[in-house]
């Protein structure tokens, strides 16, 4: 016999049974498919190596601490004292956030939407990438703040605006107006540190202008926080090495300027794609998914393998003969695991077509991001590694156990054709492997229940808006070169434009989208009398500039005063509004209004009087489930930002994007739009999470309820097939439809409910374990227990009722004949 012979052997085996095959490899496909897709992601974000980044090994992305907690940016003063640690070769600053969107002029008298993002001149050596034309930047280019506008392409943007064309490097780009030379181009797949792509790369020294500030407080000031580093190891020293000598280096400055870096510290983590404050819940999110998807797995590897036990205890005549005439057990087991290898293969391969599949759909189905995201979730060997890995291990695990239980066979009945004693040896053993896939399936659907629960509760929550029909155009006025109070000339003249479109009923703008996850701040705030649990008057509290009308169009009441109006301008006494919860715990026993706030500027000084001219309804800013925390609103026209979004109300279909953004070029033609979308997809990206998991939760506790209810069928066909005889000599001395009934359908049910107690007593710890991503239900929400185990008892018994109903309809003396 050839090497290949037992290959072949258990080719034609399977291909005998062609729809046991059928099923097997389907079941597990889904599984592999499901797991191997999420294994994907969580690679492309957090483990494969980086385009052009050399010695992944020895970077570390560096960040700062405040009193220990976070991983934030920092300011260029802090970046210029961390240079020349002895245990770090080098150490480069990047923009925290990614790429800022920039005006570029198209050729044609208008100008195109790019993504810049301004790094220091050493960048591109500390990260050990090349070029594929001209040079990156020089020490001297990045030394003097607005001196050389030059530029470096990324691969990408080279190829589809200059067609690869050698010419590009140095060639002109205006960019918000300012010209740029191109001075060289980024290898092929090069994004730099993070998943946030861009098109260009410019100097640190361009950074005010790229980002729309018409000062160099961004470099010049210790109150400014923009931008995170990435550093590359020195040989033989250590992460935590690095972050005390670094952190060392920080106490000149700590000293010198004790109100802008009062409880700093350095933070360092092994660099990544994704932010360091971003990696526990992302890994957290990711571990919650791939563990549904190994539920999945499971249950699928739990059918295969009872159907893998039931074929062996039918095909024991085969082994007996095979015994008999010289074989041994060994070989038989070796013959049992080529047809379960044959299987596991063939689903491999399925697997990985469906998970490519999966992950294009997943991700074509993420919403539209206001920056653009590289993540690289290809098909690689690493993925191809982890499938042939877990398809050896289901191999072994799911055909194992089956192998040597129907290979333990008494001759002398099994050549007789009696196997009765031998599947009721496997029959234990097909029912644990039954009620352990219903007890997986419970745990998935009490999952899918409480993230649906979840998503309905953040759905209906109360966030404090009331904005039917409002639109969201995303402008930056300093991509045609507009800033300060000429900024705030564009933006009231555009809401001017924008509010005289027929059926418009009102315009608004704020630097801010409620719900999209982030926070903003224009300084410390404190406030005369109050005490923090530190013992200072400084009242934390996010922030948000706005227009006059911002109250009214998004529909947020006042409690108390007033809201802004076109008096509130520059030159005119500074003024603010707070949320409840700002005011009741600023003055818990007083009224808010006409309370003074002391702002701290770019310097940390609190210089800036703040009077307080009314109180807003408490809004949900940052996530839905959020509690509510303080909030701060100044008027637009004494606080001027360039980048705004603008909200336009109206009760009928909203305004055609090309209506809007001709309006916006009768204003400014060199003003490109950012971003449009209505105000409901805006603020659903907060329910993102919830809408995930709801959704993949979903889609795998329907698969494992499929695969369970399989599985359920088949133990109790095959139970039904093997005790005929037996049903047959009941109803021949007696037993009525009912009894038998009862004894096929009971024993079935007693394994589907066993299944479905365990799995509530797992469902539970495991949903203690997910707690924190729920909304408005608890962990041990009832109606997510009830409807799981309702549904599941319901899926059983349609499993076991048709079996039954098959006993039942058979002829007792056809089969007694037989016999």
């Amino acid at each position: 016999m050839t090497s290949l012979a037992p290959i072949r052997l258990a080719l034609r085996a399977v291909g005998r049974s062609p729809l046991f095959a059928v099923t097997a490899i389907a079941s597990l496909a889904i599984g592999l498919a499901a797991s191997a897709t999420i294994f994907g992601l969580a690679d492309a974000l957090f483990f494969r190596p980086r385009a052009g980044v050399r010695d992944e090994s020895r970077l570390i992305d560096v960040a700062r601490a405040t009193r220990g907690e976070g991983f934030d940016n920092m300011g260029y003063q802090v970046f210029l004292a961390l240079r020349g640690a002895r245990q770090i070769e080098d150490i480069a600053g990047y923009r925290f956030g990614g790429a800022s969107a920039v005006s570029l002029d198209n050729g044609r008298g208008g100008a195109d939407r790019a993504f810049a993002t301004p790094v220091t001149a050493n960048y591109f050596a500390v990260l050990g990438t090349r070029t594929a034309a001209g040079r990156f930047f020089r020490p001297e280019e990045d030394a003097v703040p607005g001196a050389a506008p030059v530029a470096v392409l990324s691969h990408a943007f080279w190829v589809s605006r200059f067609g690869a064309d050698a010419g590009a490097v140095g060639a002109t780009l205006r960019v918000n107006g300012q010209p740029f030379v191109v001075v060289g181009v980024a290898e092929p797949g090069f994004q730099g540190t993070t998943f946030m792509g861009t098109d260009l790369w410019v100097p640190f020294a361009m950074a005010p202008h790229i980002l729309g500030r018409g000062d160099n407080e961004l470099l010049t000031g210790h109150g400014s926080v923009w931008h995170l580093a990435v550093a590359r190891l020195a040989p033989g020293a250590t992460a935590a090495q690095a972050r005390d000598e670094l952190d060392a280096r920080l106490a000149p400055l700590r000293a010198a300027h004790p109100e802008a870096y009062e409880g700093w510290s350095i933070e360092v983590l092994p660099s990544s794609r994704v932010p360091g404050e971003f990696r526990a819940p992302a890994g957290l999110f990711l571990g919650m998914l791939f563990a549904l998807t190994a539920l999945v797995l499971a249950i699928a590897c739990s059918n295969v393998a009872g159907t893998l036990l039931a074929r062996g205890l039918a095909r024991q005549r085969e082994w007996a003969t095979r015994l008999a005439i010289g074989a041994s057990r060994r070989q038989l087991i070796q013959q049992l695991l080529w047809e379960t290898l044959a299987l596991t293969g063939a689903a491999a391969v399925a697997g990985v077509l469906l998970s490519w599949w999966a992950t294009t759909a997943l991700l074509a189905w993420l919403p539209a991001l206001p920056i653009p995201i590289v993540i690289d979730a290809s098909m690689d060997l690493r993925v191809l590694a982890f499938v042939f890995g877990v398809m050896l291990i289901i191999t072994l695990g799911a055909g194992l156990g089956p192998a040597m239980q129907s290979t333990r066979v008494d001759l002398a009945p099994s050549l007789h054709g009696q196997h009765a004693t031998a599947s009721r040896r496997g029959l234990r053993l097909r029912h644990a492997l039954v009620g352990a896939q219903v007890a997986l399936s419970v745990v998935l659907l009490v999952a899918t229940g409480l993230f649906a629960r979840s998503l309905q509760a953040a759905a209906v929550a109360d966030t404090g808006y009331d904005a039917p029909g409002v639109h969201i155009v995303t402008l930056d006025t300093a991509l045609a070169g507009y800033r300060d109070q000429r900024a705030v000339a564009v933006a009231d003249a555009l809401t001017e434009r924008l509010a005289a479109l027929p059926g418009v009923e009102g315009v608004a703008s704020s630097r801010m989208i409620p719900l999209q996850g982030g926070s903003f701040g224009l300084g410390a705030l404190r406030v005369p009398g109050y005490r923090a649990e530190d013992g200072s008057e400084v009242i934390r509290a996010d922030w948000d500039v706005i227009s006059p009308t911002y109250f009214q169009v998004l529909g947020i009441p006042m409690r108390e005063g007033r809201a802004f109006d076109a008096a509130d301008r520059d030159g005119r006494p500074h003024v603010a509004i707070v949320n409840e919860t700002f005011a009741r715990r600023a003055w818990p026993e007083g009224q808010a209004v006409g309370r003074v706030i002391h702002q701290a500027t770019a310097r940390n000084r609190f210089d800036r009087p703040l009077t307080v001219v009314g109180v807003a309804r408490d809004t949900r800013h940052r996530s839905v489930h959020e509690p509510a925390r303080p909030f701060i609103y100044v008027p637009h026209a004494q606080q001027p930002m360039t980048e705004l979004n603008f909200y336009v109300r109206s009760p009928g279909p909203p305004p055609a994007l090309t209506e809007l953004a001709r309006v916006i070029a009768e204003v400014e033609p060199a003003l490109p739009v950012i971003g449009s979308q209505s105000f409901a997809d805006a603020t659903s990206l907060g329910l993102l999470p919830q809408q995930l998991a709801a959704s993949l939760a979903g889609v795998v506790a329907v698969l494992g309820l499929l695969l369970s209810a399989m599985g359920l069928y088949g133990v109790m066909t095959y139970q039904a097939v093997m005790r005929a005889r037996e049903m047959a000599v009941r109803r021949a001395l007696g037993a009525t439809d009912a009894h038998v009934w009862r004894l096929t359908l009971g024993q079935g049910m007693a394994v589907a409910t066993g299944g479905v107690v365990v799995g509530m007593l797992l469902a539970g710890g495991a949903a203690m374990g997910i707690r924190s991503v729920l909304v408005g239900v608890t962990p041990l929400d009832p109606v997510a227990f009830a409807a799981a185990g309702l549904g599941l008892s319901v899926v059983a018994a349609l499993a076991c009722a048709l079996p039954a109903r098959r006993a039942v309809r058979s002829n007792p003396a056809s089969l007694l004949r037989a016999e």
